[in-house]
């Protein structure tokens, strides 16, 4: 019930994201809400509340209800202390809302058509029938260029399955762009961010440095992260999809 608590409610999920370790502390929250009356405090956990159950893949509509939730409860009208924290994180409610929408769990991945960063016309749906990791990445991005490794390892390894990594990169300065592609050697092809009379696709797609989006053969979305994933449960849940391809194709051959 302490005015104070309100630093340990914005550890666990403020702007843009949870950290992955938060949903350990979801009853906290809800302690915290039931007996801390300071409007700061309550916006805090408010937030983080709904940014934790949007941790879990099968509570995202769960999370969007609490999201609009806070944006009627704290909408930064209100004169005091907190008041620019509030009218910020209510701003980034509705980015998160916003992004729910557009790229729903469960649900077909909008189309992507654009160019890549050697020109060449390029579409999300020439993936289909694969597992597919679309990463938003740029050079600028330290969290972006400290996944490349193990993207790469995935993408060596997974070589000869039913999976690729396609990437979104958002450097306006097109030799940056090349030059990281040469330092570190990334193979995969990647969407120039910047679309001559259209929208940034990060601007589509509500999508901050780094997201990650892993999507299945199908073309539907099965989890999105803002910021860089656990590359454990990346690695798990990539796995699964192939294996579902694979199980899929094998009941179809013993159909036929």
């Amino acid at each position: 019930d302490r005015p104070g608590i309100h630093n340990f409610c914005a550890s666990l999920g403020g702007m843009y994201r949870s950290p992955h370790w938060a949903g350990a502390f979801e009853g906290h929250l809800k302690t915290i809400l039931a007996k801390n009356n300071d409007r700061l405090v309550r916006c805090m956990a408010s937030m983080a509340m709904a940014s934790v159950v949007q941790l879990s893949v099968d509570r995202h509509a769960e999370a969007e209800q609490l999201f609009e939730k806070f944006r009627v409860d704290f909408d930064g009208s209100q004169e005091y202390n907190g008041q620019p924290v509030e009218r910020t994180l209510f701003d980034s409610a509705e980015q998160r809302v916003t992004a729910m929408r557009f790229t729903p769990i469960n649900l077909p991945a909008p189309e992507i058509i654009g160019i890549d960063l050697q020109g060449q016309p390029m579409k999300l749906s020439d993936y289909r029938g694969k597992v597919v990791v679309v990463s938003f990445w740029a050079s600028w991005c330290f969290p972006c260029m400290k996944m490349v490794p193990h993207e790469r390892e995935l993408a060596a390894r997974l070589a000869d399955k039913p999976f690729a990594i396609v990437g979104v990169n958002g450097d306006q300065d097109e030799a940056a762009a090349a030059t990281a592609v040469e330092k570190f050697e990334i193979p995969w092809r990647s969407f120039r961010d910047q679309r001559p009379g259209q929208k940034l696709i990060s601007d589509e797609w509500t999508a901050f440095y780094p997201t990650v989006l892993l999507i299945d053969h199908k073309g539907i979305i099965r989890q999105r992260w803002t910021g860089s994933p656990p590359l454990t449960v990346l690695d798990q849940r990539i796995e699964e999809l192939i294996d579902a391809v694979a199980s899929e194709q094998s009941t179809t051959q013993d159909a036929e």
